[in-house]
């Protein structure tokens, strides 16, 4: 769980976790669009 909690914290930190979550909100148009 140690680990799962400070990864998660530094993805939190990194500006690629910003960029990532923009492409999972993109997807994630494109798939209720589709639906």
């Amino acid at each position: 769980a140690k680990m799962i909690e400070f990864s998660r914290k530094e993805c939190m930190a990194t500006p690629f976790s910003t960029g990532y979550l923009l492409w999972m909100v993109v997807l994630w148009e494109e798939y209720l669009r589709y639906v």
